[in-house]
C-alpha cells in the first residue's frame, strides 16, 4: 500500500494547460499557499509611515489589522512593520490558507549572527516577540514561522523557528488579540513581551535546525553525499551535485475535527542552490512515532487536505519516515531532480536507543 501511494505521488505530472485554466477559479484559494512575495513589493512606502515604539511602527500595525491571513497586502504591511535584529534582512513571505492551522512564513537571510546569538547559540527571542504582535493583529492566524538562511559564511546552515498562538498566549497569559484594540493596548503588549523570560521557555516555543548540528551530519562517498540523522535514525543518499545542502525543520500537525491532536517534525533537505529569494524543491521527510503512524493509517487524524496520505519511505524501531502527499504540487525549480532522487529509494533507516 505504501509503495502504491509513493508511486502515485512520484508519478504526478503537470496538468495540461486547458486543465489549469479550468481549475484556476476553483483552486484560487490554493495559490496563496505557494505564493512568495518580497516584503518590499507587497508594501507601499505610504504604508510604512508613522512613528515607532520599541522599533514597531504602531500606526502601520493598527491600520493593517485584519481578520484574515489571506489578506496579502495587509499581512505584508504588518510583516514589514516589525523590527528585525541586527544582521537579519527581510526576504519573502508565504501564506498557508488552504487548511488549518493557517500560517504565515517569513523568509529572512542572516549576514551577521550577533543580533540573535545568546550564550553562544542562535535564539528566537526577537522573533517570538514579533510573532506575538503579528498574532494579535491577524485574527485567524494560528502559526508564525521564521525561516533564516545563514549567509555569514561561518556555517552551512538554515534555522527555522515556529510559534503557535497557543504557545504564545500561554506565555502572555491571555488572548493577544485583545491588545490590538488601540495604540495604548498594543504598546502594553510590546512592553509585556519585552520583559518575558523567553529564553527559559525556548524549547517549547521555538525549534531550530542546522545541517552542521550533531543530529544531522554530512558523509561523503566517491560519487554521493549522505545526510545522516542520528537523532531519529535515518540517512539519505544524495547525488554529488547536492554537496553543500542545508536542512530546515518545520512541524506537521495532525488535525481531527478542527483541533490539533498530534504533531511532529518535517526535515527538509534543501538543494544547495536554494535561497530565500529563489526557493527550490526540497526533499521533505516527515517523522512519525510508530504509534502516530498507526493512528494516521486508522484515520484518527489527518495531516493535509490531500486525498492521498503520506507515503512510507522507511522505518526503524521507533519512527516511521514518510513523504508528504503532493509535496511537489507547487512545481518549484528542481522538482524533477527530487523525483529522480526519490525514485532511487535513497532513505535508509537504522535502529536507535
Amino acid at each position: 500500500m505504501a509503495n502504491e501511494n509513493l508511486k502515485k505521488v512520484l508519478s504526478y505530472k503537470r496538468p495540461f494547460l486547458w486543465v489549469i485554466v479550468v481549475a484556476v477559479a476553483a483552486a484560487a484559494c490554493l495559490i496563496v499557499a505557494f505564493t512568495f512575495k518580497p516584503l518590499h513589493e507587497a508594501v507601499s512606502s505610504a504604508a510604512l509611515q508613522g512613528s515607532t515604539y520599541e522599533g514597531y511602527r504602531i500606526d502601520t500595525l493598527l491600520e493593517n489589522k485584519t481578520p484574515y491571513i489571506g489578506d496579502n497586502s495587509k499581512v505584508g504591511a504588518l510583516a514589514s512593520a516589525v523590527p528585525l535584529p541586527e544582521g537579519i534582512k527581510s526576504g519573502t513571505f508565504a501564506l498557508q490558507t488552504t487548511v488549518k492551522p493557517y500560517g504565515l512564513t517569513l523568509h529572512y537571510s542572516m549576514t551577521d549572527s550577533s543580533g540573535i546569538k545568546k550564550a553562544g547559540g542562535i535564539t528566537g527571542d526577537a522573533f517570538f516577540r514579533n510573532a506575538a504582535v503579528l498574532l494579535s493583529l491577524i485574527d485567524n492566524a494560528d502559526t508564525i514561522t521564521v525561516d533564516i538562511v545563514d549567509n555569514t559564511g561561518d556555517y552551512n546552515a538554515a534555522y527555522t523557528f515556529t510559534f503557535t498562538r497557543d504557545m504564545i498566549e500561554k506565555q502572555v497569559g491571555k488572548d493577544v488579540r485583545q491588545y490590538a484594540e488601540s495604540e495604548t493596548s498594543l504598546k502594553s503588549l510590546i512592553d509585556q513581551i519585552k520583559n518575558l523570560p523567553v529564553s527559559n521557555s525556548s524549547s517549547t516555543i521555538t525549534s531550530s535546525t542546522a545541517s552542521s548540528k550533531s543530529s544531522g551530519t554530512a558523509v561523503k562517498s566517491d560519487n554521493t553525499v549522505i545526510y545522516k540523522n542520528t537523532q531519529y535514525g535515518f540517512q539519505v543518499t544524495l547525488p554529488q551535485s547536492w554537496k553543500g545542502y542545508t536542512t530546515a525543520s518545520v512541524k506537521w500537525n495532525g488535525n481531527q475535527n478542527g483541533k490539533i491532536v498530534e504533531s511532529g517534525p518535517i526535515i527538509n533537505i534543501r538543494d544547495p542552490k536554494w535561497t530565500a529569494k529563489n526557493p527550490r524543491q526540497a526533499i521533505p521527510i516527515m517523522v512519525f512515532s510508530i504509534d502516530q503512524w498507526n493512528s494516521l493509517q486508522k484515520e484518527k487524524f489527518f495531516v493535509s487536505a490531500a486525498p492521498i496520505p503520506p507515503s512510507e519511505l522507511g522505518r526503524n524501531n521507533k519512527y516511521v519516515f514518510a513523504l508528504p502527499a503532493r509535496y511537489n504540487f507547487a512545481f518549484l525549480p528542481g522538482y524533477e531532480d527530487v523525483e529522480k532522487i526519490l525514485n532511487g529509494k535513497p532513505l535508509k533507516a537504522f535502529d536507535i536507543k
